[in-house]
């Protein structure tokens, strides 16, 4: 139920992270847990080294990844996530068939835990491709990114080479791309607290190397799609720039048609850091 201090409401960490949030202000969900109380679904669809063999995989009596099963699945081998489900209820899945672009959930039969001992996918020249384009107003994430992972980074990616990226140059922060002075993420969020927003290219300064984080994006207010944006069409990987790949742990990541209030954004933020064990403000 979460409890109240000065009629704000701090939620519980058992508490399903998203139910908050009008089913109309969420484009897609991505997770290990389960985020809202209505959906039933699977979370994930995997694949064994051994055999190649897929298997879904749900969440258990908690409400999160059903390990057993998975590791049941994989046996002593690795698995990739094919398939990760759109838990919001439109059916737009982020999938992979090339079997070397297929983020990694399990490592020679060692769950990949990440972030706060829990389930992470683990990306790594990685890239998951949405069912239908996505133009959202706002993006959060629960991520560790490797020391190594590239300058440029990228989380999200279109075929037009617009993306929202990690920028070392500049203060090891995230920036979006600007072609044909395009930016659109004005406004950053880690964990919790407002970070420096991404104004005509300039990065937002925040370090998430090495540790784990909750960053929420918001669109840069100003901003006019130019007409040849489409939308976005994948994650983690940046098609005309292969090098330029996300490197890290990622455990979930959402997309929303509008802007989250204040309200709605720190109590899912609090949520997610209950449950990672990350502190947040």
């Amino acid at each position: 139920m979460g409890f109240m201090i000065n009629s704000f409401r701090f939620p519980s960490v058992m508490e399903y992270a998203f139910d908050h949030i009008l089913k109309s202000k969420i484009a897609v969900l991505y997770g290990l847990r389960r985020l809202r109380s209505d959906y039933n679904g699977s979370l994930i669809r995997v694949r064994r080294s051994s055999d190649n063999a897929e298997m879904d995989i749900g969440f258990d009596a908690n409400g999160v990844l059903d390990i057993i099963s998975l590791l049941a699945f994989a046996g002593s081998g690795s698995a990739y996530v094919k398939t990760a489900y759109d838990q919001n209820g439109s059916a737009n899945h982020v999938t992979q068939t090339t079997l070397a672009l297929q983020p990694r959930i399990v490592n020679a039969g060692v769950l990949d835990v990440g972030i706060g001992g829990k389930a992470s996918m683990y990306a790594n020249s990685s890239k998951l491709v949405f069912t239908s384009l996505l133009n959202p107003a706002q993006i959060n994430t629960v991520l560790k990114l490797d020391s190594s992972c590239p300058d440029l980074g990228t989380l999200i990616a279109s075929t037009e080479d617009h993306n929202l990226r990690r920028c070392i140059t500049g203060g090891q922060g995230w920036r979006a791309n600007t072609i044909a002075d395009w930016c659109d993420y004005d406004t950053s969020y880690v964990n919790g607290a407002l970070s420096k927003g991404t104004i005509d290219g300039n990065p937002a300064v925040l370090n998430t190397t090495n540790a784990s984080t909750v960053l929420t994006f918001k669109k840069y207010s100003g901003f006019q799609v130019p007409p040849y944006f489409m939308g976005f069409n994948q994650l983690f990987y940046n098609n005309p720039n292969s090098g330029r790949f996300l490197k890290g742990y990622v455990s979930e990541i959402s997309f929303f048609n509008t802007a989250l209030s204040s309200e709605e954004r720190t109590t899912l933020e609090r949520n997610q850091g209950a449950y990672y064990g990350i502190t947040v403000a």
